[in-house]
């Protein structure tokens, strides 16, 4: 038996126990005024009969009210021990997977009442936790990879010019070595600004923005680098598109989806920026013709660090999307990717008016 079962209070039980309890006692204080009226009863409709027969009827209705009250005894033990037993199932399979580190791990959902319910949000929270967790290491492994190679250039790069004279090569190396540590910390700068925006720490400088001239002026600002990566840069926006938003950010995320789209399309491809408002809001595409994104990789591609490129060959930190993503969200917008009428990749964001 699951040991202080009678000394817990009545507000730790579940609704089923507290409710026969309560039902219990009721069934109680009404049996003593039901056993008050029937020997006022019994002695009004038989006061001539003898007391043996008397002391009979009340020995019998007594003994009925005691087996009821037993039944009810052993009805509240039962839910009782039923309570306690599925706390402390539930708390040595939680041992368990504290002392294993095995966050797979999930707890059992039996019957449809409050334990099944507290077990769905148990479970959500250790889903969460996983994912976490394999965020967290995933992160790192990607850092030690990203990180690795412009060390080990500037080690090379260093090792040289100390073997030469030239002043002027030196010169070089140091340039080499400073172009190196920017790009490491603008991986350091986006994973600062991706925590904060996920963690809810970043305050939006909210004021009306001019949608339509802002996507018009990154457009322009694109321009002159879709040339040199021999690509056709198009847009079709419409006039008068306001929000209240962060102006910076909103910048900061359709150039890195102007960025990402650069990078992956071939020379020869296209890429097109189409704005209009819509009843749900104000909706901007971003598509192009090129390789596209495969079905499996359009959710991960929003992770930290997610490459569609798995050498990890191309430039970049992984991080763009992730804070595309964290930066949309934090305008109550919602942002998807899909297969583009172009033949490439479509990013849809919708931006809520207010």
């Amino acid at each position: 038996m699951a040991p202080g079962i009678f000394c817990a209070p009545v507000d730790k039980f579940s609704a089923p126990v507290r409710l026969a309890i309560i039902a219990l006692a009721l069934f109680l204080i009404a049996s003593l005024f039901v056993f008050g009226y029937f020997d006022r009863t019994l002695a009004g409709l038989l006061p001539d009969a003898t007391g043996l027969l008397r002391q009979s009827l009340r020995t019998s209705h007594l003994k009925g009210i005691l087996l009821m009250m037993l039944a009810g005894f052993a009805i509240v033990f039962w839910l009782i021990y039923r309570f306690y037993s599925r706390i402390e199932t539930y708390q040595r399979l939680v041992r368990k997977m504290v002392a294993s580190a095995d966050l797979s791990s999930r707890l059992p959902v039996l019957g449809d009442d409050e334990f099944a319910t507290l077990t769905h949000d148990l479970n959500a929270v250790l889903e969460r936790t996983q994912k976490l967790a394999q965020g967290v290491r995933q992160a790192g492994d990607s850092i030690a990879h990203d990180l690795r190679t412009p060390l080990t250039r500037m080690r090379t790069d260093v090792e040289v010019a100390l073997q030469g004279d030239d002043p002027l090569a030196w010169r070089e190396t140091l340039e080499r070595i400073l172009a190196e540590v920017g790009g490491m910390q603008s991986t350091f700068n986006s994973l600062l600004a991706l925590g904060q925006a996920e963690a809810g720490g970043m305050r939006l400088k909210a004021k009306e923005v001019d949608m339509s001239r802002l996507l018009d002026e990154i457009v322009e600002l694109y321009t002159p680098s879709a040339e040199e990566h021999e690509l056709t840069l198009q847009s079709d926006i419409s006039p008068e598109l306001k929000l209240m938003g962060d102006k910076q950010l909103l910048a900061q995320t359709f150039s890195n989806l102007l960025d990402n789209a650069m990078k992956y399309v071939p020379a020869g491809g296209a890429v097109q920026l189409r704005a209009e408002l819509q009843d749900s809001g104000i909706e901007i595409i971003v598509e192009d013709n090129g390789p596209g994104i495969p079905e499996e990789m359009r959710e991960k591609i929003f992770e930290r660090f997610a490459r569609i490129d798995p050498s990890r060959t191309l430039p970049g930190t992984g991080l763009g999307l992730a804070l595309v993503k964290a930066f949309v969200e934090l305008h109550r917008g919602t942002i998807s990717v899909e297969k583009s009428n172009m033949g490439g990749a479509a990013f849809r964001i919708t931006l809520p008016i207010q």
